[in-house]
């Protein structure tokens, strides 16, 4: 009786420790923003016939060092985004552009930033993303 009241204090202990640190994701107070900006470019590509902001563009989070995306989110009307609810730590935001030139082996080109919280309270906003399109 005694070896299993030993375990189950130990299992609780572990539970305990392992739930007080969290690490980067949701479940805290801070939040990433920013906008995505589009430059339009002719059929050749050689030039920008329009810009703007982008409107239902995806923005992707991965949250630490984790090897997919965590949380993904299209751009409102202003081609802004946010992330809410995140704890300190450190994260990747990213987004695709068109790849104008055709120099890439896939017609998406990866933008990204890597942004560290470390407010709880943090409001981070980030430089806007700008891709290209036509």
């Amino acid at each position: 009786m005694k070896m299993k009241s030993f375990f189950g204090i130990i299992i609780l202990l572990t539970l305990v420790a392992t739930s007080c640190r969290k690490g980067e994701g949701k479940g805290g107070k801070a939040t990433i923003t920013g906008k995505v900006y589009v430059d339009y470019y002719n059929q050749s590509g050689s030039s920008v016939d329009n810009s703007y902001y982008a409107r239902d563009e995806d923005v992707f989070i991965v949250y630490g060092n984790n090897t997919f995306y965590d949380d993904k989110i299209a751009t409102h009307y202003d081609g802004s985004y946010k992330f809410d609810y995140l704890m300190p730590g450190n994260y990747t935001v990213y987004t695709y552009s068109k790849d104008v030139n055709g120099g890439a082996d896939n017609p998406k080109i990866l933008v990204l930033k890597e942004v560290t919280i470390s407010n709880k309270n943090a409001i981070v906003e980030l430089d806007d993303f700008e891709i290209d399109d036509n």
